[in-house]
Protein backbone atom coordinates (compact mmCIF):
# COMPACT_ATOMS: atom_id res chain seq x y z
CA UNK A 1 0.00 0.00 0.00
CA UNK A 2 1.24 3.47 -0.89
CA UNK A 3 0.07 6.56 0.96
CA UNK A 4 0.18 10.18 -0.08
CA UNK A 5 -1.46 13.48 0.75
CA UNK A 6 -3.31 15.49 -1.90
CA UNK A 7 -4.33 19.11 -1.47
CA UNK A 8 -8.05 19.62 -1.97
CA UNK A 9 -9.39 23.10 -1.45
CA UNK A 10 -8.43 24.33 2.00
CA UNK A 11 -7.68 20.90 3.43
CA UNK A 12 -5.39 18.01 2.71
CA UNK A 13 -6.78 14.57 1.92
CA UNK A 14 -4.93 11.33 2.49
CA UNK A 15 -4.97 8.88 -0.39
CA UNK A 16 -4.05 5.24 0.07
CA UNK A 17 -3.30 3.33 -3.10
CA UNK A 18 -3.19 -0.42 -3.62
CA UNK A 19 -1.68 -1.68 -6.89
CA UNK A 20 -4.01 -3.96 -8.82
CA UNK A 21 -3.22 -5.98 -11.97
CA UNK A 22 -5.66 -4.15 -14.24
CA UNK A 23 -6.46 -0.93 -12.39
CA UNK A 24 -5.38 1.05 -9.40
CA UNK A 25 -7.73 1.03 -6.41
CA UNK A 26 -7.63 4.21 -4.39
CA UNK A 27 -9.29 4.79 -1.03
CA UNK A 28 -9.70 8.47 -0.29
CA UNK A 29 -10.21 9.66 3.28
CA UNK A 30 -11.95 12.97 2.74
CA UNK A 31 -11.60 14.65 6.12
CA UNK A 32 -10.36 13.81 9.59
CA UNK A 33 -13.96 13.72 10.87
CA UNK A 34 -14.98 11.25 8.13
CA UNK A 35 -11.84 9.26 8.91
CA UNK A 36 -12.89 9.09 12.56
CA UNK A 37 -16.28 7.64 11.54
CA UNK A 38 -14.64 5.16 9.18
CA UNK A 39 -16.22 6.66 6.06
CA UNK A 40 -14.03 6.13 2.99
CA UNK A 41 -14.79 6.62 -0.66
CA UNK A 42 -13.51 3.91 -3.00
CA UNK A 43 -12.37 5.12 -6.42
CA UNK A 44 -11.20 2.86 -9.21
CA UNK A 45 -8.72 4.53 -11.53
CA UNK A 46 -9.45 3.20 -15.01
CA UNK A 47 -6.97 5.28 -16.96
CA UNK A 48 -4.11 3.34 -18.47
CA UNK A 49 -2.02 6.42 -19.22
CA UNK A 50 -1.22 9.62 -17.34
CA UNK A 51 -3.31 12.59 -18.43
CA UNK A 52 -1.61 15.85 -19.28
CA UNK A 53 -3.33 19.25 -19.17
CA UNK A 54 -3.07 20.64 -22.70
CA UNK A 55 -5.05 23.17 -24.71
CA UNK A 56 -4.55 22.08 -28.29
CA UNK A 57 -6.95 23.13 -31.09
CA UNK A 58 -9.00 20.24 -32.50
CA UNK A 59 -11.39 19.50 -35.34
CA UNK A 60 -13.99 16.80 -34.69
CA UNK A 61 -16.06 15.04 -37.34
CA UNK A 62 -18.82 12.51 -36.79
CA UNK A 63 -21.30 10.97 -39.21
CA UNK A 64 -23.75 13.86 -39.06
CA UNK A 65 -21.86 16.63 -37.29
CA UNK A 66 -18.52 18.37 -37.15
CA UNK A 67 -16.98 21.20 -35.24
CA UNK A 68 -13.94 22.84 -33.77
CA UNK A 69 -12.79 22.93 -30.20
CA UNK A 70 -9.92 22.57 -27.78
CA UNK A 71 -8.53 19.76 -25.65
CA UNK A 72 -8.63 20.04 -21.87
CA UNK A 73 -6.33 17.11 -21.25
CA UNK A 74 -4.92 14.21 -23.23
CA UNK A 75 -3.09 10.90 -22.89
CA UNK A 76 -2.03 8.18 -25.29
CA UNK A 77 -5.38 6.45 -24.65
CA UNK A 78 -7.88 9.29 -24.59
CA UNK A 79 -8.73 12.94 -24.35
CA UNK A 80 -11.10 15.37 -22.72
CA UNK A 81 -12.22 18.21 -24.96
CA UNK A 82 -14.71 20.98 -25.59
CA UNK A 83 -16.29 21.51 -28.99
CA UNK A 84 -19.17 23.30 -30.66
CA UNK A 85 -20.21 19.99 -32.28
CA UNK A 86 -23.16 18.06 -30.83
CA UNK A 87 -21.75 14.57 -30.24
CA UNK A 88 -23.48 11.46 -28.92
CA UNK A 89 -21.93 9.00 -26.48
CA UNK A 90 -20.76 5.64 -27.84
CA UNK A 91 -20.25 7.15 -31.32
CA UNK A 92 -16.94 7.04 -33.17
CA UNK A 93 -15.58 10.38 -34.35
CA UNK A 94 -12.48 11.50 -36.18
CA UNK A 95 -10.38 13.94 -34.18
CA UNK A 96 -7.63 16.06 -35.72
CA UNK A 97 -5.37 17.62 -33.08
CA UNK A 98 -2.97 20.48 -33.87
CA UNK A 99 0.00 19.75 -31.60
CA UNK A 100 1.76 22.90 -32.79
CA UNK A 101 1.75 25.19 -35.82
CA UNK A 102 3.41 22.56 -38.02
CA UNK A 103 2.28 19.22 -36.57
CA UNK A 104 -1.16 17.66 -36.37
CA UNK A 105 -2.34 14.14 -35.77
CA UNK A 106 -5.55 12.31 -36.51
CA UNK A 107 -7.26 9.51 -34.60
CA UNK A 108 -10.57 7.70 -34.35
CA UNK A 109 -12.06 8.07 -30.88
CA UNK A 110 -15.20 6.82 -29.17
CA UNK A 111 -17.17 9.32 -27.10
CA UNK A 112 -17.51 7.75 -23.65
CA UNK A 113 -18.91 10.68 -21.66
CA UNK A 114 -20.59 13.97 -22.46
CA UNK A 115 -20.97 15.99 -19.25
CA UNK A 116 -19.67 19.59 -19.39
CA UNK A 117 -17.03 18.34 -21.86
CA UNK A 118 -16.55 15.27 -24.05
CA UNK A 119 -14.38 12.38 -22.91
CA UNK A 120 -13.18 10.10 -25.68
CA UNK A 121 -11.18 6.89 -25.79
CA UNK A 122 -8.73 6.69 -28.66
CA UNK A 123 -9.66 3.59 -30.65
CA UNK A 124 -7.30 3.95 -33.60
CA UNK A 125 -4.22 6.04 -34.17
CA UNK A 126 -1.43 5.33 -36.63
CA UNK A 127 1.95 4.37 -35.22
CA UNK A 128 3.48 7.59 -36.53
CA UNK A 129 0.74 9.77 -35.00
CA UNK A 130 0.94 7.87 -31.70
CA UNK A 131 4.69 8.58 -31.62
CA UNK A 132 4.07 12.29 -32.37
CA UNK A 133 1.45 12.45 -29.59
CA UNK A 134 3.75 10.66 -27.14
CA UNK A 135 6.58 13.07 -27.91
CA UNK A 136 4.34 16.14 -27.59
CA UNK A 137 2.96 14.96 -24.22
CA UNK A 138 6.47 14.19 -22.98
CA UNK A 139 7.69 17.66 -24.00
CA UNK A 140 4.76 19.33 -22.19
CA UNK A 141 5.29 17.19 -19.07
CA UNK A 142 8.99 18.11 -19.02
CA UNK A 143 8.16 21.80 -19.46
CA UNK A 144 10.09 21.99 -22.71
CA UNK A 145 7.08 23.35 -24.62
CA UNK A 146 3.90 25.16 -23.69
CA UNK A 147 0.75 23.19 -23.00
CA UNK A 148 -1.18 25.89 -24.82
CA UNK A 149 -2.79 26.99 -21.56
CA UNK A 150 -2.94 30.70 -20.87
CA UNK A 151 -1.59 31.96 -17.59
CA UNK A 152 -4.26 34.18 -16.29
Amino acid sequence: MLSSVEACGSEDRRVETWPHPSTELRMLDCTDSELATGMVIPMIERRREKRTDVRWPIRVAGISTSGEGRTIDASLCGLLFETDADLETDRLVTVRIALDANTSIECAAQIVRAVNAYAAEIRYISAADRQRLSFALMMVNEGAVSSGMSSG
